[in-house]
């Protein structure tokens, strides 16, 4: 096992930064550098710099690593489809919304053209796009991501079910913004199947979305309901 590889599963990420650094240095004092191994360097390189609070410098190490892996793998290679990910995410964190939209759509656009849409990857960079576009304002578009976001997720083996349901929350709330009432209550009414299993601030947060629903149906005293129940989760003496 590589020493920066170990000193990463081990959060020694000062340890792993400076390991990195040596190689790439090595690396690009050599007559004939390993491209591959320079863009992965680059990639993990990003990871022990984001891990260490240097965002700035993560951002330049996750774009070198984008850069690299198209001229080295290819544009249409899984490697570089990692790279524009992980690129995008950092930009999403940072508020760089038409950035980190740009990276994400690159990124997914060479998983469905390699592999399909069902990996890990591929379905935490559709969560990120869908995410990135209602932080900046596009809630159509956000909608249709998670949607789309939750379609293949009924396809993948393994899946986290509290982390579907927050999604499915979240998509509830853009339906409630748009007036979609009906969706958004079917989606919550699966949610908290799901949420109430752990309790919790997040199943409050979906019966008070539900609570705001059957409002807007015309049903205060269900509204009234579910927001008691949500208000006893987060009640001290509950």
């Amino acid at each position: 096992m590589r020493a920066w590889t170990l000193q990463l599963e081990q959060a020694r990420y000062p340890d792993a930064t400076e390991s990195i650094v040596d190689i790439l240095d090595s690396e690009h004092a050599d007559r004939r550098p390993d491209g591959p191994r320079i863009a992965r360097c680059y990639r993990k390189l990003g990871t022990a710099y984001l891990k260490s609070g240097y965002t700035e410098e993560a951002l330049d190490a996750f774009r070198q690593a984008a850069e690299r892996s198209e001229q080295v793998f290819g544009v249409g290679h899984t490697e570089t489809a990692q790279s524009f990910g992980e690129l995008g995410m950092l930009h999403r964190q940072l508020g760089q919304h038409g950035e980190a939209q740009r990276c994400l759509r690159r990124a997914l656009d060479i998983h469905r053209q390699a592999s399909g849409l069902d990996s890990h990857e591929a379905t935490q960079g559709l969560y990120h796009l869908a995410a990135s576009l209602e932080e900046s304002g596009d809630l159509e578009g956000a909608a249709g991501e998670f949607k789309r976001l939750l379609g293949l997720r009924e396809r993948q083996v393994g899946v986290n079910p509290v982390e579907n349901a927050q999604t499915e929350v979240r998509l509830a709330g853009l339906y409630l913004r748009a007036e979609r009432t009906a969706a958004a209550k079917e989606l919550l009414n699966h949610a908290i199947s799901v949420l109430e299993r752990q309790g919790g601030t997040p199943l409050a947060q979906a019966l008070e979305m539900l609570a705001f629903a059957e409002e807007h149906s015309g049903r205060p005293q269900e509204a009234q309901r579910w927001r008691e129940l949500a208000s006893s989760l987060v009640s001290p003496n509950a």
